[in-house]
C-alpha cells in the first residue's frame, strides 16, 4: 500500500496533471462578444426564455483615449438617492461614502417620538441583557441601541 502511495504521489508531481483550460475558454469568450453569444444561447435553452442582458445594453460606450495622453485631473461623480438626485456628473478629487448599503430616508420621516421610543426600548433591552444572556442578543440590542441613537442625534434630540 505505502509503495502504491508513493507511485502515485510520483506520478502527480512529474507533470502528468492536466492544465486548467479556463484561460482558454476565457480568451475564447472574449472574442465572441454579446450577440454572438445571444445567438448561441438562443439554439440551446427553451424559447420562452429572453435572451440574457449585457451591461453594454445599458451603457453607452466610454470614448476612447488615446495612448499616453493625460490622465483626467478630476473624478465624475454621480450619485442618486430615493428622493432626489443629490449629484450629477460632478467633477470631484475624493469621494469618501461611509457605507455601500443601507437605507436612505429624510430626516422629515422620522417620527421622534417613535425614535424616543424605539431608543428607549432598545436601551432598557442591553440593560437587562447585560450578563444574563448570549453575546448574540446583547449585539443585536447594542446595534438597536446605535441605530436609534444615531437617529435622535440627526433629528437634534
Amino acid at each position: 500500500m505505502l509503495r502504491l502511495s508513493a507511485r502515485r504521489l510520483a506520478a502527480a508531481g512529474n507533470g502528468c496533471r492536466m492544465l486548467s483550460t479556463s484561460a482558454v475558454v476565457r480568451d475564447q469568450a472574449d472574442d465572441i462578444g454579446p450577440k454572438a453569444f445571444t445567438k448561441e444561447f438562443m439554439t440551446k435553452v427553451s424559447s420562452t426564455l429572453a435572451p440574457p442582458n449585457f451591461p453594454s445594453d445599458f451603457f453607452k460606450k466610454a470614448e476612447a483615449k488615446e495612448e499616453g495622453g493625460p490622465l483626467p485631473e478630476k473624478l465624475t461623480f454621480s450619485l442618486y438617492l430615493p428622493h432626489k438626485q443629490h449629484s450629477k456628473q460632478s467633477k470631484v478629487d475624493l469621494v469618501l461614502l461611509p457605507a455601500v448599503t443601507g437605507d436612505f430616508v429624510k430626516l422629515d420621516e422620522l417620527d421622534p417620538e417613535a425614535v424616543r421610543a424605539g431608543l428607549q426600548e432598545y436601551t432598557g433591552k442591553l440593560g437587562s441583557l447585560q450578563g444574563k444572556s448570549d453575546d448574540y442578543e446583547i449585539a443585536a440590542a447594542q446595534i438597536g441601541v446605535d441605530v436609534y441613537s444615531a437617529m435622535n442625534a440627526a433629528l437634534g434630540n
